[in-house]
């Protein structure tokens, strides 16, 4: 995927006097397309001389975004309520042409320029610098000449709006009805839909993002080799049961009433945790069932969430599992000897079983405890109490948000640090 972005602004307009009457400069607009598509078009479905005109566009994007706020789904190819047009005006020292589109919500009188063509305008900082500007300004309002490069049904190239920046980075909405969903190598944000997805996010050398949505979906890791991919099914409104085996390179969700998902080559995430990525499974508010084998040389991070949640790792995995409470309301109490969780930072109680290399806790008071094995613990904020049991274990102070250094006294068996 390629996300197009620039920096328009946003404006509210009186439909009884026409007066601008609110104005949000500095809004970004984010265009999210195939890696093959660089390019734009419209028809023009109203055309009245003095105005621009009523367009319908057809963006070829998996989503825009304006101000952060998703405003197209997935593939739908077009979205209604536009107008675009040349605009001619003085600013004192001579005439400038600026091509624009402006984006209408009909339902709230929400209005969002953007300049695609031409000269910048200016900035406007409020809504009366801009009735100003239309009022003694403007020169003439009207349609984009065929043969300019900006006319109807002409491809305008996203490369061509002034100041526009292009990345990798995308953030990608489904629509309601299932589709293809392919990013690309950037750090990705999926957020899948009711329909049937498939979503493959492609490689990356940072972190990919996936939300499981309801529906019968495919999520594909055929191409993620290097890269951390979190997948996280918070949103659902029932619980899910998740197996995850490395050695078979088998994956799969059933989501009770949600549908069931699949996951394809669950073994290039798992593997590439060893070295800089990674796989995260997250679950939702409800009881989850984990269970989970990896195979050597592979490594993977499991958070339930809120509900009374049951992990297992086969006694036969070879792989390490890390067990994350982050984003607890309260500190977590866990007891890897027992396998039990008497809180999971929300007031739930999970049940883990085998063995678990790392655990991380909250910013809160934790009382983390190991097994016998060989063991991992993040503490993270809070006055946590840590007692690694047996085997050779490991405290790290490298995941947290500390400010500053962290003093270690062995001998006193404690750890101080802001």
């Amino acid at each position: 995927m390629t996300t197009f972005s620039s920096v328009g602004f946003s404006f509210t307009v009186d439909n009884n006097t026409g007066a601008v009457t609110d104005l949000t400069p500095s809004v970004t607009f984010d265009v999210v397309t195939h890696e093959l598509v660089s390019s734009f078009s419209y028809t023009s479905d109203v055309v009245s001389p003095g105005n621009l005109d009523e367009v319908t566009v057809d963006y070829s994007a998996y989503n825009v975004r304006i101000g952060g706020t998703d405003m197209i789904a997935l593939n739908s190819g077009t979205m209604p309520d536009a107008e675009f047009g040349k605009i001619t005006w003085n600013t004192g020292g001579g005439v400038k042409t600026s091509y624009v589109l402006i984006i209408v919500e009909t339902d709230s009188s929400d209005n969002h320029l953007v300049v695609v063509g031409g000269d910048p305008v200016p900035v406007f900082a409020t809504a009366a610098e801009f009735n100003v500007f239309r009022s003694t300004n403007i020169l003439s309002l009207g349609s984009a000449p065929g043969g300019s490069g900006f006319g109807p049904g002409e491809a305008i190239s996203y490369t061509s709006v002034p100041g526009v920046t292009v990345s990798q980075n995308d953030h990608i909405l489904a629509n309601d009805t299932g589709g293809l969903i392919e990013s690309g190598s950037g750090t990705d944000e999926i957020f899948g839909n009711t329909g049937n997805d498939i979503i493959n996010p492609g490689d990356n050398t940072a972190y990919d993002f996936i939300m499981g949505s309801s529906g019968n979906d495919q999520i594909i890791y055929s191409q993620s080799l290097n890269g951390y991919q979190d997948l996280s099914y918070g949103s659902l409104s029932a619980a899910i049961s998740a197996t995850i085996n490395g050695t078979t390179n088998f994956a799969s969700v059933n989501k009770g009433v949600n549908g069931a998902d699949t996951i394809t080559d669950i073994a290039n995430p798992l593997n590439a945790g060893w070295f800089d990525g990674g796989f995260g499974l997250r679950g939702t508010a409800y009881n989850d069932t984990f269970n989970l084998k990896l195979n050597a040389q592979q490594w993977m991070s499991v958070s339930g969430g809120r509900g009374a949640d049951s992990i297992t790792v086969q006694g036969d995995s070879m792989g390490l599992v890390r067990l994350d409470y982050r984003g607890g309301d309260n500190g977590v109490n866990v007891n890897l000897a027992t396998g039990t969780v008497s809180n999971d930072g929300f007031g739930f109680a999970d049940t883990l079983s085998g063995t678990f290399w790392e655990v991380r806790g909250t910013d809160f008071n934790d009382v983390l405890v190991g097994s016998n094995a060989d063991e991992s613990f993040i503490g993270l904020g809070g006055s946590d109490s840590i007692n690694g049991g047996g085997g050779r274990d490991r405290v790290r102070f490298d995941q947290g948000d500390t400010s500053g250094g962290v003093t270690v006294d062995l001998a006193a068996g404690t750890a101080t640090g802001t």
